[in-house]
């Protein structure tokens, strides 16, 4: 008869699979094992509340980064986690950064062509 796995194994291995994910995201973002550090990580999805992932986000942080366990994860809840919004989403926020350079340049007597 084989025994069956507890709910506390389970969490373990799910946890393991998740942090392995999130370390193989680091590694492929960047080229040095351990980053400097970062500003900020938002967070968006349906899962966002899950204290099991934010757990596993944190120490992910903590092992990769120099600041790592100063970052405190931000949910980000009025963003929608759909997909088929997220490049229009971008698209919109790129215009917006876009107007508000070329605002920028003409404030300051500079043509569109001098950041060239």
């Amino acid at each position: 008869m084989q025994a069956r796995k507890s709910a506390a194994d389970s969490d373990e291995t799910c946890n393991a699979a998740l942090e392995a994910a999130l370390c193989k995201m680091v590694r492929e973002s960047s080229t040095t094992t351990k980053q400097q550090g970062l500003g900020a990580v938002f967070v968006f999805g349906e899962k966002t509340a899950d204290e099991n992932f934010a757990a596993v986000l944190r120490q992910v942080l903590h092992d990769n980064f120099s600041n790592g366990a100063s970052v405190i994860p931000v949910r980000v809840e009025h963003f929608s986690p759909d997909l088929a919004f997220a490049g229009s989403r971008v698209m919109a926020m790129l215009e917006l950064s876009q107007k508000a350079f070329q605002r920028e340049l003409s404030t300051g007597g500079k043509s569109k062509h001098d950041e060239l």
